[in-house]
């Protein structure tokens, strides 16, 4: 196993001899590609953000719709409410109506007031 490990660590130091000797030429290249994702991460952001923009605006356009519809549910349980005081009024007053023509009929037809 001797011999592994040091065909191992002649192979590492053999890479790393590599990469020094090659790190000037690949310095500027690394270089521009750097500066390549920083101008491409750059360019997304700036092409990105009229799209949040609009996100957020829709975002709190539906908050505004979901407001509203609660102030319609509220609403529309007050016209409920409203709608039914008006019905039991209705009836009250065709009932006081009924009770009034009653008497009325009697006594008209008891002072000779109604024609036969």
């Amino acid at each position: 196993m001797a011999d592994a490990r040091e065909l191992l660590n002649a192979w590492g130091d053999a890479l790393k001899a590599v990469r020094g000797a090659a790190a000037p030429a690949t310095d500027p290249l690394e270089k521009a590609i750097r500066r390549q994702l920083d101008f491409d991460r750059a360019l997304v952001t700036r092409a990105m953000a009229p799209l949040s923009v609009v996100l957020d605006a829709l975002e709190g356009t539906a908050q505004a719709m979901r407001t509203q519809s609660d102030a319609f549910e509220a609403a529309a349980a007050a016209f409920k409410q409203s709608a039914e005081l008006l019905d039991v009024q209705a009836a009250l007053l065709e009932k006081a109506i009924e009770a009034l023509r009653d008497p009325a009929e009697f006594l008209r037809s008891a002072g000779g007031l109604v024609e036969r």
